[in-house]
């Protein structure tokens, strides 16, 4: 909530979003503060005041805890199956 104190100074969290960041572990809070903040960061960017803080906090938490149940899969590299000659034209050979 560091990083969220500094992006917004006059808010309070409600105690129930902040008995869920305390629940946390050391590391999931640094993902949450880094959601958080990247969040803010891009309202600000398009214009748009910071919206409901705590909303964005309990969807911020929800969202690490599942993915530190599941991580994401990691992502395919793409390798063509097939592998075509390069065309030369008739005048060109």
């Amino acid at each position: 909530m560091k990083k969220t104190k500094a992006l917004a100074p006059h808010w309070e969290p409600i105690p129930r979003v902040l008995a869920l960041f305390r629940g946390l572990s050391p590391a999931l809070r640094e993902v949450v503060d880094a959601d958080i903040a990247l969040r803010l960061t891009a309202l600000r960017d398009i214009g748009i005041p910071g919206g409901d803080l705590d909303q964005m906090y309990v969807e911020a938490i929800e969202i690490a805890q599942l993915d530190a149940r599941h991580p994401p899969p990691p992502p395919e590299r793409y390798e063509a199956r097939r592998s075509y000659q390069v065309y030369q034209s008739p005048k060109g050979a």
